[in-house]
């Protein structure tokens, strides 16, 4: 609309104006809105927001815990979706995984940069196991799409601003060099990294517990999070290193299984499982988990 900062649906046939959206993130929407029959999609302001498709209401909002490297949080990328998973790139210079029906985050991904000289306005597509983006520092990723790892990067030089493009076997990017690049299989990629997966219960009952937020820290670091799926399972791929794996959960208490420190290799996979108690009753105590407000 004219202030930019809501979104307008219209009748494709009649032109009949259906609803005007909300401005619940603030700032421009200045994104390309990726539609499916159930909802519709658009950046803005660092985040993202999806909304009914018939109706315009807004169902869940997420924004990039990382800071903005672009003035106004200008966020043009337009979401790519794929079934239950939706993934998007943030001026932060983050490129996240999320649950396209709640907005859980899957896995986040921080590609390198500093401020114009960094973020992300591409837009991701997917294909295979491989979600491709550009990026402002110079560079176009490829990135599993399990777990957000880069497999390979090439370095262009100038922002990859423009989202990329796939025909056949060939992957077509263009850049602020006023070229187009073409890239086709054959290359080496980085070797997987290890993963880490689990399954977070309830220690009381055995029930596996969805929508349940995991951490993967190193001292005071968060070097991944990730949201349980409806089974109550999880993954991360993990650089070597020690790391506390954690689970928390609102209306959960935590127990001596909620934490569990793990080596992980370059390669390889560990399980690691994982435990809260649902809160059934009165509570009274001190409690050390942040709150996470919903």
């Amino acid at each position: 609309n004219q202030t930019a900062d809501r979104l307008i649906a219209y009748d494709a046939d009649s032109g009949e104006r259906l609803w005007v959206s909300s401005n619940v993130l603030g700032g421009w929407q200045d994104g390309v809105p990726t539609a499916t029959e159930e909802r519709v999609y658009i950046g803005s302001n660092n985040g993202i927001i999806a909304r009914d498709a018939a109706t315009g209401e807004d169902l869940w909002t997420y924004r990039s815990p990382h800071p903005s490297r672009v003035s106004s949080g200008s966020t043009p990328s337009a979401a790519a979706v794929d079934g239950d998973v939706l993934y998007m790139g943030f001026p932060s210079g983050s490129v996240a995984a999320l649950d396209s029906r709640t907005g859980a985050l899957l896995w986040d991904r921080l590609l390198p940069g500093g401020t114009y000289t960094g973020g992300v306005h591409s837009s991701p597509v997917v294909s295979g196991d491989t979600v491709f983006v550009g990026a402002n520092n110079g560079r176009l990723y490829a990135l599993d799409r399990a777990t957000g790892q880069p497999r390979w990067e090439y370095e262009i030089g100038t922002w990859v601003a423009a989202g990329p493009a796939i025909s056949g076997n060939t992957l077509i990017a263009g850049a602020w060099d006023g070229n187009l690049y073409a890239f086709t299989p054959g290359g080496e990629a980085a070797p997987r990294w290890a993963t880490v997966a689990g399954t977070v219960t309830d220690g009381a009952t055995g029930t596996p517990i969805s929508g349940t937020r995991v951490a993967a820290t190193r001292g005071t670091t968060e070097y991944a999070a990730t949201t349980t799926a409806d089974d109550g399972s999880y993954i991360f791929a993990l650089e070597p290193g020690t790391y506390a794996i954690s689970t928390t959960r609102r209306g959960f208490l935590t127990t001596d299984n909620s934490t569990r420190t793990v080596e992980v290799g370059s390669s390889g996979e560990q399980t690691v499982d994982l435990e809260l108690v649902e809160v059934t009753g009165p509570v009274a105590g001190t409690s050390s988990t942040r709150p996470d407000y919903g």
